[in-house]
Parts: structure tokens; C-alpha cells; sequence
């Protein structure tokens, strides 16, 4: 012997079953929450403590950690011929750039750290023949 379901009651049991569900979570509310084993203690991460090359790179108002890819921390400081016109890197404290290809000028970089893409060196009077990443 068979038992058949009456079609139009099976969406009604899976509700009541859903309901019997829910009200059986809600009156347990122990049965929802996490056990001893399963609670996780988030710590901080500690701050690693700054070398001593690092508090006199923060004294002259520098920034002291990793640039791009690099793994040593290092200080960029802000150079004093920001923004002077050159014709070579040998004339700034950190390199002399411009905005377009060709160009026979730059300007002197603000920082001594060289890091990013899109940079376009000026070298002896003439660009480096494209846009370079420094990493």
C-alpha cells in the first residue's frame, strides 16, 4: 500500500515544517549560539617597533617603511629641489622627470624614494626612451 500525498497540501507541510524549524531555533537560542571550541579571539597585530634609522627618518620628515615591491623598510624623505627644472637625475636628490616622450627638460622629484608606474626619466638632455615602473 501506497501513500499519496494530496498535491495541494505539500507546499503546507513544507511550511509547517519550516515554521517547526525556525520555532524550535528560536526557543533554543543555545542551540544557535557557538560553543567554547568554536569562538574565535581576534587579537591586534602588534606594531613592530620603528629602528632607531627610522625614528631620526620621522625627525627630518621623512616616512619610514616598505615602497612597492621592496621588503626593507626605507625613508622617503621630501627633497629640497622639488619641482626644479633639470636635464639630468644627476641634478636632483632623487630623479628628474617629465609628463611626455621627447620632452628635454623635467622637473626634479619630490621625494627620494622612487616608486610607481608611468614614469618617464630624463637623461642627459633626453627622455629614456619610455614610461617605467620603479619598484
Amino acid at each position: 500500500m501506497t501513500f499519496n500525498w494530496p498535491k495541494k497540501n505539500i507546499s503546507s507541510w513544507f511550511i509547517i515544517a519550516i515554521l517547526l524549524i525556525a520555532g524550535y531555533f528560536i526557543w533554543n537560542q543555545e542551540a544557535l549560539a557557538p560553543t567554547d571550541s568554536q569562538q574565535i579571539e581576534i587579537q591586534p597585530t602588534p606594531t613592530p617597533a620603528i629602528t632607531a634609522e627610522g625614528q631620526d627618518c620621522i625627525k627630518k620628515g621623512g616616512e619610514w617603511k616598505t615602497f612597492g615591491l621592496r621588503t626593507k623598510e626605507e625613508c622617503d624623505l621630501p627633497t629640497s629641489d622639488a619641482g626644479k627644472t633639470c636635464t639630468d637625475s644627476s641634478q636632483c636628490e632623487s630623479g628628474c622627470f617629465t609628463d611626455h616622450l621627447g620632452a628635454t627638460s623635467g622637473k626634479c622629484g619630490e621625494n627620494t624614494v622612487i616608486v610607481g608606474c608611468g614614469l618617464i626619466f630624463v637623461e642627459n638632455g633626453k627622455t629614456s626612451g619610455g614610461a617605467l615602473c620603479a619598484d
